[in-house]
């Protein structure tokens, strides 16, 4: 990582971003990203990351916003992804009919997925973030209900809501919005066997996206498992309708 950026970091995240580098074989580098500029005081530089099989990179849309919490978070992302071997969701190259809109929502699922295991390491590392997280899952549900995306999609984003408020942030206020949304939208039921199911899934991501896949009534032909090693520079899809998971 850059020297500028990694002296405003603490001496624990300083240290995680070594090891990982070390572990990746590759350095990690932030690229400032003007996309993710944002206006809320809260957040004014949207970080993310982006992954290949060289290495990664650190997003931030702010040069000024690089906190000790946002690096830790999209840390996690890379390591899941280039040190412990976990497939990233993506649209199969050969799926019809593909969008660039299709495409996006498998990001995003996936993104959020993911967030089931890092959100509560971040939360243990960094209480604090509560507030942050909150606000994002309160947008999130407002969401649900002012969005003018198809139903369907909606019913799923609620679906998704409710596994994310139990595993993430458990909070009773949070929860009752939910449910009352998925009671709006009359999958209350479904919505609580998807839950079920994806909690029994969470220690393999292959088994918790076709779960997933299963409830949200997506077509398997769409998704792929990408795994990516650094290590070696090679990356490698499975097709999520196929018995394979992970490489050997």
């Amino acid at each position: 990582m850059q020297p500028e950026f990694e002296s405003r970091l603490s001496a624990k995240v300083k240290a995680l971003v070594r090891n990982t580098q070390q572990l990746i074989d590759a350095e990690i580098t932030v690229v400032v990203d003007p996309k993710r500029a944002s206006s809320s005081p809260d957040e004014p530089g949207r970080m993310g990351c982006d992954m290949d099989p060289y290495g990664a990179r650190i997003l931030v849309g702010d040069v000024a916003y690089f906190p000790d919490a946002s690096v830790f978070h999209e840390l996690q992302h890379i390591r899941r992804i280039l040190v412990e071997g976990i497939p990233r969701l993506v649209v199969c190259e050969d799926f019809e009919p593909w969008s660039p809109q299709f495409e996006t929502a498998m990001v995003h699922l996936d993104n959020n997925l993911e967030h089931l295991v890092i959100v509560p390491a971040e939360l243990q590392a960094y209480p604090d973030r509560r507030t942050y997280w909150r606000d994002r899952i309160e947008r999130m549900i407002t969401r649900l209900t002012e969005s003018k995306t198809p139903e369907y999609e909606r019913h799923r984003f609620a679906m998704l809501a409710l596994l994310l408020v139990d595993q993430m942030l458990p909070d009773e206020k949070l929860r009752s919005a939910v449910v009352s949304v998925l009671r709006k939208f009359a999958i209350e039921e479904r919505s609580q066997r998807y839950c079920a199911e994806a909690v029994a899934a969470l220690t393999s991501k292959e088994k918790l996206v076709r779960v997933t896949f299963s409830h949200f009534a997506l077509p398997t032909s769409a998704g792929c498992f990408e795994y990516l090693d650094s290590r070696n520079g090679s990356a490698r899809t499975v097709p999520l309708d196929t018995t394979e998971t992970r490489p050997p």
